[in-house]
């Protein structure tokens, strides 16, 4: 049976003013509690009991008002490999019972967003929970909690290492079938990215707007702000599949097309396959790609309260006050 996340938990979510005033690199490498702070003390990092009382009041209260939820996903990884050139480039099984950052090759095989627990590898398999991830937000400003796991291959402009323009690529993950729930977005899925610039990725979504689970293919420019959607499917597994094979492949160096398809797997065995047409154009203002897998959920972004709801409460606490001090007398 496919695996299915757990209950959804609760969250405080963050002002999108705040993220579009502050850069893509700022925000991913903030833990949420002092990103929150940033939000409601006007960026100043004092610990919340050191500021003065109207910024302690001022943070309760905003912390208060914004309350929702987002919608954790927990997905099984068998297996992570790249193919560079027609020769394997790297592979992890996940058999070693180390989890990353540490890979077969190396205690530093990767880079880590968020946090993997010490158990999160076993059995062959490495367990990714998104509620462990960090705070940030994709191309549109929409704020995600984020798992990210990047293979650190070289980022120079040495062609002969690496992941580079001169290359064929072959990206594949292999993950236990989990079906995503709404009603925000929740994903797992793998993604070449150029640094934070643009982002190819592939990934299995529960995608609001169709109020199901979906197979999506999509570009993130950081540049322009955008996401192009260049293909998506309803997740529609065939009986008996228990695993979700999510591939990118660049097979020619002429052009920098970047295909996307994917495969469910019963046992090990193909049992379904599905392609998408639309290339995406990788390497653009870049030479170099690095490899990632990951896990996210979405987070509701409220409305910044207007000033007269901020007075309405501040008289409503005064009455209160007043009410029981008056008793106390």
């Amino acid at each position: 049976m496919p695996y299915r996340p757990p209950i959804p938990h609760g969250k405080t979510p963050i002002p999108k003013q705040w993220f579009q005033s502050h850069s893509f690199v700022e925000r991913s490498f903030l833990t949420e509690s002092e990103l929150r702070f940033r939000v409601f003390l006007g960026d100043e990092m004092t610990p919340l009991f050191g500021v003065k009382r109207r910024f302690g009041l001022a943070a309760v209260m905003c912390a208060t008002l914004w309350t929702t939820h987002s919608e954790a996903i927990v997905v099984p990884l068998d297996n992570f490999s790249v193919t560079r050139n027609g020769a394997d480039f790297f592979t992890d099984n996940f058999s070693d019972g180390l989890e990353p950052p540490s890979g077969p090759t190396s205690p530093t095989n990767y880079g880590v967003n968020g946090v993997i627990p010490g158990t999160a590898e076993a059995g062959g398999q490495l367990l990714l929970d998104s509620s462990l991830g960090i705070l940030t937000a994709n191309a549109t400003d929409d704020a995600r909690i984020f798992l990210g796991v990047t293979l650190l291959s070289d980022n120079t402009t040495n062609l002969s290492l690496g992941l580079k323009s001169d290359d064929t690529l072959i990206l594949t993950g292999t993950f236990g079938l989990t079906v995503p729930v709404g009603p925000l977005i929740s994903a797992y899925g793998i993604r070449f990215s150029d640094g934070g610039n643009q982002i190819a990725q592939l990934a299995v979504q529960y995608q609001p707007s169709t109020a199901q689970a979906e197979i999506r293919y999509l570009l993130q420019d950081f540049v322009a702000n955008t996401i192009t959607v260049l293909g998506s499917v309803a997740l529609a597994a065939p009986n008996g599949s228990d695993q979700i094979l999510l591939r990118l492949s660049r097979p020619n160096v002429a052009n920098d097309d970047l295909f996307a398809s994917f495969t469910y797997l019963s046992g090990g065995v193909a049992v379904g396959n599905g392609t998408f047409n639309q290339a995406a154009q990788i390497f653009q203002g870049e030479e170099w790609v690095r490899a990632q897998f990951f896990a996210s959920e979405a987070i509701a972004v409220a409305a910044i309260p207007e000033p007269e709801t901020y007075a309405l409460m501040l008289s409503g606490l005064a009455f209160l006050a007043s009410r029981r001090i008056a008793r106390r007398r």
